[in-house]
């Protein structure tokens, strides 16, 4: 489905996704933060987080058009600081086109809350 894949630009603070109440073990709901630095990136960038509780994470570039380009990451990780070192390419190994791009941070935790972050990145050539 193409609606999976694409970002509503508006899209720009931490929000939980669904509406489950949070439990000892879970994080709190508005605490996602999703860093990127340097930005704007001309070789690389470091996409950095804090859980504060293990989840399963997906980190996924999208142009200014809302497509989905690159998925530096998706897979478990631990509680604490996390960081990702991405290399402006998409999916196929392409370099990306200098412009305007949002990485968006999903975190599902085992308790079932889901909650996410995006953060405009600029891509310099």
């Amino acid at each position: 489905d193409a609606s999976d894949h694409l970002l509503q630009i508006g899209d720009f603070r931490s929000v939980p996704s669904d509406s489950g109440t949070p439990d000892d073990d879970t994080p709190d709901r508005g605490g996602l933060e999703l860093r990127v630095a340097p930005n704007p990136a001309r070789g690389f960038a470091e996409l950095e987080f804090e859980l504060a509780a293990p989840g399963t994470v997906e980190i996924s570039i999208f142009d200014s058009a809302g497509r989905r380009v690159a998925s530096p990451h998706s897979g478990l990780r631990d509680a604490g600081a996390s960081s990702i070192r991405w290399e402006p390419r998409s999916d196929v190994g392409a370099r990306l086109a200098p412009g305007l791009y949002f990485a968006r941070l999903d975190v599902s935790y085992a308790s079932g809350l889901h909650a996410g972050a995006t953060r405009a990145l600029t891509v310099l050539p």
